[in-house]
C-alpha cells in the first residue's frame, strides 16, 4: 500500500478504496470531497498502485500552482514506501529563462520559441537534456527548484522536464497538459498515449470553464492596428489585407475576411494568410516583443475552424469566438484514458459535470466533511436580494449596515462576496464610513502583488473587512486558514447578466440537454457553484470556526441544488440570530 501516512482520516479511506475500485474497473470516479478529507494523498496512492501494476503513468492535474506543492510533498512521502519518480511542470513560458518569456502572451511565446529552436537560436535548448532529467525526476523537485537547477546549468527547464517524464510515474501539471493541444504534443514527445494515462483532476469543478478558455479567442481594433503596422515591414500584400479588415471593422467577420483576402491582385486563402501571420509574427515577437501578428493568427484560425459548438459574435467592439461545449474536446479524452478521478469540494451535482465533460462511464460519490459540524455556523438571513430591479441606495445601505453590525459583533476579519463589482461598489459607498480604514476592496485590474498585499493584511491584522466578488480571485482558489477570516457574507446570487455569449450558451444547452436541464447547466448551477465556493473559504481545517451569512432570498428557490443543510438556519432578520450576534 502506497498511502503516505500511518493512519487514514475519516472519509479518506472510503475515497482511497472508491478510487482504487473505479480505476481497476475502468470507470471514472466523480468525487465530491470537502476540504480536510485528504483528497490528494488518497487519490495519488490509489492511482499509483494501479498505474505501477500496469506500467501506466499518473497525471495529477490542477488549476492553480499552489496545489502543486501539496502533490510534491505527498509524493516525497510516498517515495519512502516505493521507488517512484515524478516531474512537476507548469507552462513552457513560465519555465523559460529567456527574457522574452516575461513580455509575450502565451500563444505568441510558443510561436517565438518554435522558431528560435527551429533556427538554432536558443542556447538553452542546444544544451541537451538527458543528463539533467534523471536528477530532476529522482529528486521529485518542485517546479521552482527544477527551473533553478536546470537553468543554472545552461539547460532548457521545459525540455529537461519532458525528458524526465519519459521515466516518471507521476506528472504534476496544469489541466492544459491533457485537455488542450499541449497534451497531444506532450504525450507524443514522451512516447505515451491516452490509454497509458490515469488522470487525477483536482478542483475538477473548474475544468469545463478552463477547457472553454483554451478554445476562446478575441480580436480588438487595437490588435488589428498593431498587426497592420507590423506587417508593413514584412509583406505589403498582407498589409493591404489587414488595411481592408481595419476599414471594415465591425462588419460580419466571415464577410470581412472574404473581402479582405480577395482585395489584392492575387487573392489569398485563409491558410496562406495565417501562415504569413505566424511566420512574420514570430520574427516580430523576437525583434520587438510585439505579439499582434501572432494573436491575430490565433484568432483567425480559431474563428475559421469553429463548429456549431462555438459562439461567434461581435460585442462591445470586440470580435469573440468561444467554445460553449467542452465535451467536444474532453469526451474523447475521457473515453480513451486508462482511468480518471475527478475530485472537488464543490463537484455538485456530479451528473452535470459528467454531461459537460462527456464522461459516459462513471460512478459518483459524496463524502462528509471531517470537521465538527458546529464549527460552521451558517445562517440564511431573509429580506435581502441582488435582483436588478430591487437595487438602489436603500438596498445598498441596508446591506452595508447589516454587514458592518455583524462584523463588529463577531470581531476578527470578515469577507463579503458580491454578485458583481457594480453591486460591491454600491455597498462600499455606505460601508466605508461605518468602518473607516478597515475595508479592503477587490478591483478588476489588481496585480498579483496587490492581491498578495491584501492577503498579507488579513494575515497580520484583525478587524478588517474584505469586499470581493463571487467567482473572483478571492472567492475561489484562496484559503483563509486559522484566524484570517472569522465570518463570510455571501450577498446576492451571481446570476449571469444578459450577453451574446450567455444567450448562445443557454440556447445551445437547451438544444443538447432539453429546456430545464439546459437552463440549469448554463445559468443556475454555475451560479450555485460560485456561492458554494465563496461560502467555503473560512473553514479549511478542524480547528477553524466561522460564521457564514447568506443574504439573498432567491437562494431558497434554488435550495435543492445545494448540498443538504448548506444554507444553515433560516432567520427573518438580525433579531432572530443567537443572542451574542443580535
Amino acid at each position: 500500500m502506497l498511502f503516505p501516512h500511518e493512519r487514514m482520516r475519516k472519509g479518506q479511506r472510503e475515497l482511497y478504496e472508491d478510487a482504487r475500485r473505479a480505476l481497476e474497473e475502468g470507470v471514472a470516479l466523480l468525487a465530491s470531497a470537502p476540504t480536510g478529507i485528504g483528497k490528494t494523498a488518497a487519490a495519488l496512492a490509489a492511482a499509483l498502485e494501479v498505474a505501477m501494476d500496469r506500467g501506466q503513468i499518473v497525471f495529477f492535474l490542477t488549476s492553480r500552482q499552489s496545489q502543486h506543492d501539496i502533490a510534491v510533498e505527498t509524493l516525497r512521502l510516498i517515495r519512502k514506501r516505493a521507488d517512484i519518480r515524478a516531474v512537476d511542470v507548469v507552462s513552457k513560458r513560465t519555465m523559460c529563462p529567456r527574457p522574452e518569456s516575461e513580455t509575450l502572451p502565451y500563444a505568441s511565446f510558443l510561436e517565438f520559441c518554435a522558431l528560435a529552436v527551429e533556427e538554432g537560436r536558443c542556447p538553452y535548448y542546444a544544451r541537451g537534456a538527458e543528463d539533467l532529467a534523471d536528477a530532476v525526476s529522482r529528486s521529485i523537485m518542485g517546479v521552482t527548484d527544477l527551473v533553478k537547477y536546470v537553468s543554472s546549468r545552461g539547460g532548457c527547464p521545459y525540455r529537461v522536464a519532458l525528458h524526465a517524464m519519459r521515466g516518471a510515474n507521476v506528472v504534476i501539471a496544469d489541466y492544459s497538459y491533457l485537455f488542450s493541444e499541449i497534451g497531444v504534443n506532450v504525450l507524443n514527445q514522451i512516447n505515451r498515449s491516452l490509454e497509458d494515462v490515469i488522470a487525477i483532476v483536482d478542483e475538477a469543478h473548474n475544468l469545463p470553464e478552463r477547457v472553454r478558455g483554451y478554445h476562446t479567442s478575441r480580436l480588438t481594433r487595437r490588435t488589428l492596428e498593431n498587426a497592420h503596422r507590423a506587417m508593413m515591414y514584412y509583406d505589403t500584400i498582407a498589409a493591404n489585407v489587414l488595411k481592408t479588415m481595419l476599414d471594415g471593422y465591425g462588419m460580419n467577420m466571415n464577410e470581412l475576411l472574404h473581402r479582405a483576402l480577395h482585395s489584392t491582385l492575387f487573392p489569398m486563402q485563409p491558410e496562406e494568410f495565417i501562415a504569413k501571420l505566424e511566420r512574420f509574427g514570430a520574427l516580430d515577437a523576437e525583434s520587438r516583443g510585439d505579439s499582434s501578428l501572432l494573436d491575430l493568427a490565433t484568432f483567425i484560425s480559431t474563428w475559421a475552424n469553429a463548429t456549431e459548438s462555438y459562439a461567434r459574435y461581435f460585442h462591445e467592439n470586440i470580435y469573440v469566438v468561444r467554445l460553449m461545449d467542452p465535451s467536444v474536446h474532453t469526451g474523447e479524452i475521457f473515453r480513451r484514458l486508462a482511468g480518471a478521478v475527478l475530485m472537488s469540494g464543490t463537484l455538485h451535482p456530479q451528473e452535470m459535470y459528467a454531461d459537460l465533460l462527456g464522461i459516459e462511464r462513471y460512478v459518483s460519490r459524496t463524502y462528509p466533511s471531517p470537521f465538527p459540524p458546529e464549527n460552521r455556523r451558517a445562517f440564511h438571513i431573509r429580506g435581502f436580494t441582488s435582483l436588478y430591479g430591487e437595487r438602489g441606495e436603500k438596498n445598498y445601505r441596508r446591506t452595508a449596515e447589516t454587514i458592518a453590525h455583524l462584523h463588529a459583533r463577531i470581531g476578527g476579519n470578515s469577507a463579503a462576496f458580491f454578485p458583481s463589482y457594480e453591486f460591491l461598489e454600491g455597498v462600499r459607498r455606505w460601508i466605508s464610513p461605518l468602518l473607516p480604514g478597515r475595508v479592503l476592496i477587490e478591483r478588476r485590474d489588481m496585480s498579483k502583488e496587490e492581491k498578495e498585499a491584501l492577503l498579507n493584511a488579513l494575515r497580520d491584522f484583525r478587524g478588517l473587512l474584505l469586499l470581493a466578488v463571487m467567482g473572483g480571485s478571492f472567492s475561489e482558489g484562496v484559503d483563509y486558514p486559522g484566524e484570517m477570516l472569522s465570518a463570510v457574507f455571501v450577498v446576492g446570487f451571481p446570476h449571469p447578466p444578459p450577453s451574446p455569449e450567455q444567450e448562445a450558451l443557454e440556447s445551445y444547452f437547451r438544444k443538447k440537454f432539453g429546456k430545464e436541464k439546459g437552463y440549469l447547466y448554463s445559468t443556475i448551477l454555475p451560479a450555485v457553484t460560485k456561492v458554494i465556493q465563496a461560502a467555503g473559504r473560512p473553514i479549511r481545517s478542524e480547528d477553524d470556526v466561522a460564521y457564514i451569512f447568506f443574504m439573498e432570498d432567491r437562494l431558497l428557490r434554488y435550495e435543492r441544488h445545494f448540498p443538504p443543510g448548506f444554507l444553515g438556519r433560516k432567520v427573518r432578520g438580525v433579531d432572530e440570530l443567537p443572542s451574542p450576534l443580535r
